[in-house]
């Protein structure tokens, strides 16, 4: 008689076992998605907490581009300004006779 009470109690046992799994399960899911609520409206500063670090490595050189256009050749400038006339040449002297037979 023991035998035959085993039989069926098996599967409500087996029941109960899954069905108290779930709940726990969904509690869990549930607590968790809570915290996750209350840490996405929590507002955060970065900036009071960050502090600026030293700088990074500089990085390799770059290759050295192709070289430019040649450049165009220049106006020709305008013409100069004429220049102040001359001075006026000095007056001559007079003719002096040579010294001979007069």
């Amino acid at each position: 008689m023991i035998e035959v009470l085993r039989g069926p109690r098996r599967p409500l046992v087996l029941g109960a076992v899954l069905t108290i799994a779930l709940v726990a399960q969904s509690a869990a899911l549930i607590a968790q998605q809570m915290q996750i609520d209350s840490l996405r409206t929590q507002p955060i500063d970065l900036q009071g907490h960050l502090e600026p670090g030293p700088p990074g490595p500089s990085g390799p050189e770059g290759p050295v581009g192709p070289p430019g256009k040649d450049g165009k050749d220049g106006q020709d400038g305008q013409d100069g300004k004429d220049g102040h006339d001359g001075k006026d040449g000095q007056d001559g002297k007079d003719a002096v006779a040579p010294p001979g037979p007069s």
